[in-house]
């Protein structure tokens, strides 16, 4: 029996990068749509890392990347 295997196209570091860009904000949009239907204000920093299931890096990157777009 042999097996077949399928090649694979090589993808850029950026590509990556936006892929898991994506799957954060996927994560943050419905983190968004709880805290619109249970009324809650402000979401803290353990909330999110629990509800959205973001690493310690993911975080820190959201952080930067929201408080480089409000400058």
């Amino acid at each position: 029996m042999t097996k077949e295997v399928k090649k694979m196209a090589k993808v850029g570091i950026n590509w990556w990068k936006d892929a898991k860009k994506r799957n954060i904000d996927v994560k943050i949009s419905k983190f968004d749509d709880y805290c619109i239907q249970n009324n809650y204000k402000l979401a803290t920093k353990e909330t999110l890392l629990i509800f959205c299931e973001l690493e310690e890096d993911e975080y820190e990157n959201l952080k930067n990347e929201n408080t480089n777009i409000r400058k």
